[in-house]
């Protein structure tokens, strides 16, 4: 099932009190599972916010760490600005805890729809039911369960914790968007479309070219008079009918589930570290589109077209809950020039075309 579900056995009074009880309730099952096989801590900075992640379970760190590495390393010295707590039940042998309301058991993603007295909490159970989020708003922490972290989809791997970044990031100022991006030292081109469009080939071939890459499928964005990108996974993925394509890619692509519908995954930063960056100022949107035809062919769009090419997907995936996001990427294209970009069957052409752009913004 795929879709909103409510709380229908969660009464009316006290909705707050039960959700808070049952956060506490995840909290002491995350220390059981550190008391049974230790904790491991990522901490990074992100945005210029403090990332912690606490994770018990071996399989479970290595999920999460490799799309992250890229990012700046935080000392500690501070508080979290944001943390998660994950743990493992294969592996710890510690169960989640049976909550407050019943569901039934999804068969795909499901992002709760939370009863008034229940806004200071987010809520997710998806991946064929192994994952579980939960997070409180006004502490910025979040839990996260997983029956088994060996059978995580290979798009986990890609991009861990999506829903919970997209959660944080709404009160951070900034906008978690479905889009790539690569750029020069001096600016950067966000990269537009539904799936399907050629972001991820663009940004891979990019990459490989030489230009700076900050991700083929999601990235952070803060508006502003001169609007910032920042890489948030340094991953990249490529359609099996494409690996021949990027023998080079192919080679160092890891393939956890071994799934014909999953994309394999590449970790741009463990093989190629000088070409990811952690952020950009934006210079440029555009929007890549598979003709079919031999030439790559680039020319200026309205902000309206580019907005038609960014916000539909990322609606869809990310952001349904109110008109906050669609106002901020109106506003951002419109900050932006944008263009078209028609890739042609020569894909030896594509970057040259995007850098030629950038150069003449510069």
């Amino acid at each position: 099932m795929t879709g909103n579900q409510s709380y229908p056995s969660l009464s009316d009074d006290g909705v707050h009190a039960q959700l808070a009880d049952y956060f506490a309730q995840l909290r002491g099952a995350f220390a059981k599972a550190c008391a049974q096989c230790g904790v491991s801590d990522i901490r990074e900075d992100l945005a210029g916010c403090q990332l912690r992640i606490a994770t018990a379970g071996r399989h479970l760190e290595d999920a999460l760490r490799p799309a992250l590495a890229h990012l700046p390393g935080d000392d500690g010295s501070e508080k979290a600005h944001f943390e998660i707590l994950a743990w493992d039940e294969f592996e710890s042998g510690v169960r989640l805890p049976p909550p407050p309301w019943s569901r039934p058991d999804p068969s795909g993603p499901v992002r709760f729809a939370l009863p008034p007295g229940g806004e200071a909490f987010r809520i997710h159970a998806g991946e064929n039911d192994n994952v579980f989020y939960m997070f409180s708003v006004e502490q910025q922490q979040a839990v996260l369960w997983t029956r088994d972290a060996r059978m995580l989809p290979n798009y986990f791997h890609a991009a861990p914790c999506l829903t919970l970044m997209h959660w944080w990031s709404q009160a951070r100022g900034l906008r978690l968007l479905h889009a790539g991006c690569v750029g020069t030292a001096a600016g950067a081109a966000l990269l537009v479309g539904p799936s399907g469009s050629g972001k991820s080939t663009t940004a891979l071939l990019c990459a490989l070219a030489g230009l700076h890459y900050l991700g083929d499928d999601y990235c952070l964005a803060q508006a502003g008079p001169v609007p910032r990108v920042f890489c948030l996974f340094n991953s990249g993925k490529l359609h099996r009918d494409q690996m021949q394509n990027f023998p080079d890619l192919a080679a160092r692509a890891i393939d956890p589930t071994s799934d014909s519908h999953e994309k394999p995954v590449i970790f741009m930063h463990q093989h190629f570290p000088e070409r990811v960056v952690s952020s950009l100022p934006l210079r440029a949107v555009i929007a890549p589109r598979i003709t079919g035809r031999t030439e790559t062919r680039i020319f200026p769009i309205s902000p309206a077209a580019a907005l038609r090419a960014l916000a539909p997907s990322t609606l869809f995936q990310l952001s349904r809950e109110n008109a906050a996001p669609f106002r901020d990427m109106a506003a951002l294209v419109r900050a932006l020039p944008c263009y078209r970009l028609e890739l042609g069957t020569r894909m030896e052409e594509i970057p040259p075309v995007i850098l030629m752009v950038l150069d003449s913004l510069n």
